[in-house]
């Protein structure tokens, strides 16, 4: 894949949330800017679509049709953000649930998460929104009991006509 060239809002900094993803999860959380380069052709589609739709910053939610990603459709995900401290998957596409091993469909993030993944997804959403720009992660599916699974996803929000980020849009892909 190539590089980003054109110019984008510089990456922001680092998040709790990254490194916490990161020490749990066996995954490297990356802020997106010039110089990125994909490894997989379904997760720069998206983020040129975030770009452009947005002009560098979170575009509005109004703006996603899935008929513009239909090639992706199968690795996309919607998180639901209540008051920027609730996260809730919405819709998973097939491809995405085959990667986690289930369909997330409901579940609801919050602060008070039992365990240490959950924390950490819930503190990695938590950054994302405050600061507004896409993440890439790349790692292992180990959360999924497939450790032996290399992947690569992109996470990007989404705002409501006020300004307030409302979605996160995802896409999970298999690397080889």
């Amino acid at each position: 894949m190539q590089a980003l060239m054109d110019p984008i809002q510089p990456p922001s900094p680092r998040t709790e949330g990254d490194a916490a993803m990161e020490r749990v999860y066996r995954q490297t959380v990356s802020p997106i800017g010039p110089g990125t380069r994909f490894q997989s052709h379904l997760t720069e589609p998206l983020f040129r679509w975030w770009v452009d739709a947005g002009g560098g910053s979170a575009p509005p939610v109004s703006a996603f049709d899935i008929l513009d990603h239909v090639r992706i459709a199968p690795h996309i995900f919607f998180i639901r953000v209540h008051g920027g401290d609730r996260f809730e998957t919405r819709i998973m596409g097939e491809e995405a649930i085959r990667l986690v091993g289930e369909n997330r469909a409901g579940k609801v993030l919050t602060a008070d998460e039992p365990d240490a993944p959950g924390q950490a997804l819930w503190a990695y959403y938590r950054g994302l929104t405050r600061h507004r720009t896409c993440r890439l992660i790349r790692g292992f599916l180990d959360f999924a009991d497939k450790s032996f699974v290399r992947f690569e996803g992109l996470d990007c929000p989404l705002v409501s006509e006020d300004g307030e980020v409302v979605r996160i849009v995802g896409v999970l892909s298999q690397l080889d």
